[in-house]
């Protein structure tokens, strides 16, 4: 009986203490790669759902896919929006042969100056004035507008370079669609999970050397996985040294919703998530 103890006891320590010495000598032993991380410019508005589209790779939806699929909520709204409020657009050739510009002003600029194409304001907007009423996204957690094009970037983009140097204004009639975090879900998700991102090829580690019950792992598409480590019974100088990592490498998603939530509200109080 006292054997049987003993082999139990070892057992125990073993998963406990065995387990996290291996994956502390794992991690500082591998050689990660970069996470892709979304870049906010004139072609992209929206950082937070890249991070947060989790799947699996059995076709199912577990309660955590589900919670994270609610974190964000959509209102639709008929408004007129300044084309100059607008901070990017969706499609665009220039996108396609990866060209990158930090705002519509810059892109507008390098179409207009750099290329030469003199039109008027008027020939801009009459360009694009078949996708009325315009397809826009708010995201508010980013405090950004996006046009959900079909065509025409490059005439709107000299519009802005044009009403901007002019100091006009150009209202558009707009379907508004705003997106929010929900605020209750991200209380969830922030008070159960320590939630760190890292690049898809290194998702094995945490696989093979974390206990299966305090673990989960998603992917989350753009060659990343989400790895979500339950609060309630874990080494918390594990946690600490996964945040102190390289953010390029391991990239603690709790603190990210947080400023994401403290734009999307002023008045939210999140002392406590961490």
């Amino acid at each position: 009986m006292q054997r049987k103890i003993k082999d139990i006891y070892l057992f125990i320590l073993k998963k406990l203490f065995f387990n996290e010495f291996t994956l502390y000598k794992k991690l500082i032993s591998t050689n990660f790669k970069e996470i892709n991380h979304p870049t906010i410019n004139c072609f992209n508005s929206d950082d937070l759902y890249l991070y947060i589209d989790i799947y699996n790779n059995y076709g199912y939806n577990d309660e955590i896919q589900k919670e994270f699929s609610k974190l964000i909520i959509e209102e639709e709204y008929n408004s007129t929006i300044d084309l100059k409020c607008i901070d990017s657009i969706s499609n665009s050739k220039s996108k396609s042969a990866g060209y990158e510009f930090d705002t519509i002003y810059s892109f507008g600029k390098n179409i207009y100056i750099d290329k030469k194409c003199k039109w008027t304001i008027d020939e801009c907007i009459e360009h694009i004035s078949d996708e009325e009423p315009y397809d826009v996204y708010y995201y508010t957690w980013n405090n950004r507008y996006k046009w959900s094009n079909g065509d025409g970037s490059h005439h709107f983009a000299v519009a802005n370079f044009l009403l901007t140097n002019e100091n006009m204004n150009y209202n558009l009639n707009s379907k508004i669609r705003k997106r929010s975090i929900d605020i209750s879900i991200a209380q969830k998700l922030l008070c159960t999970y320590y939630m760190f991102v890292v690049n898809s090829d290194h998702r094995y580690i945490f696989n093979e050397y974390s206990l299966i019950d305090t673990l989960k792992s998603y992917d989350i598409g753009n060659g990343n996985s989400m790895i979500l480590i339950y609060k309630e019974n874990i080494d918390y100088f594990l946690i600490e040294f996964l945040i102190k990592f390289n953010q390029n490498y391991i990239f603690y998603f709790n603190n990210y919703l947080i400023k994401k939530l403290k734009i999307h509200t002023a008045n939210l109080d999140v002392r406590d998530f961490h």
